[in-house]
């Protein structure tokens, strides 16, 4: 616990989810994003999707359609399904997605197989090496690779404005859209709340 004390703060190593799936899994769905800001495709235009990423990804992150969204969470197919269908994980997992033929067809266009180097940078370095591979059936292919997940220290950002829209995306639909814009107003500023005020927004939680 003394180690490296008042040196090393765990909290300057702390990261953000921008996706409700496995942490592992969002290099994969971050290198899809830098296609699809990049290139203007409809996802029938795709042939294939090859990712190519860390043999242990490729083992535990593939297999049978999922049964649930904890199966989800782990199943890299899905997650850029998703992201194909505008239904991303960035906003959560939805049960009655799990029957969408749709998205299965997309995700079957999806393969994933090692990285030459993925594995060393995984083990020996913590990174999350994924590169995706778009084919296209004009013939055209788009590559991009990440190997820190957005919102991890040292990776894209996700700042205050992605946070705020994550949180009011993920509340409203429980409480509506002012207890959530008040709830969230309260938790930011939660150190100069008092006991009675922060009682309060907890009963609207």
């Amino acid at each position: 616990m003394l180690d490296r004390w008042g040196e090393r703060y765990f909290t300057l190593e702390t990261g953000f989810r921008a996706f409700g799936v496995c942490r592992w899994i969002h290099t994969s769905i971050d290198s899809l994003r830098s296609i699809l800001a990049r290139q203007t495709f409809d996802r029938d235009d795709i042939e294939s999707i090859r990712v190519e990423t860390v043999s242990e990804f490729v083992r535990d992150f593939n297999g049978p359609w999922p049964e649930s969204t904890i199966e989800a969470a782990f199943h890299i197919p899905y997650a850029l399904a998703l992201e194909l269908h505008d239904k991303s994980s960035s906003s959560g997992l939805r049960e009655e997605d799990l029957a969408d033929e749709e998205l299965k067809k997309t995700a079957a266009k999806v393969t994933l197989s090692s990285h030459a180097s993925a594995d060393e940078k995984f083990y020996a370095k913590k990174l999350l090496p994924a590169r995706v591979t778009v084919a296209l059936k004009n013939g055209a292919t788009h590559s991009a690779e990440a190997e820190i997940p957005t919102g991890a220290p040292g990776g894209p950002a996700f700042g205050q404005a992605e946070i705020e829209s994550k949180f009011l995306s993920l509340v409203t639909p429980h409480i509506g859209e002012a207890n959530a814009k008040r709830l969230m107003e309260a938790l930011l500023k939660l150190e100069a709340l008092s006991l009675r005020e922060a009682l309060q927004f907890c009963a609207v939680a």
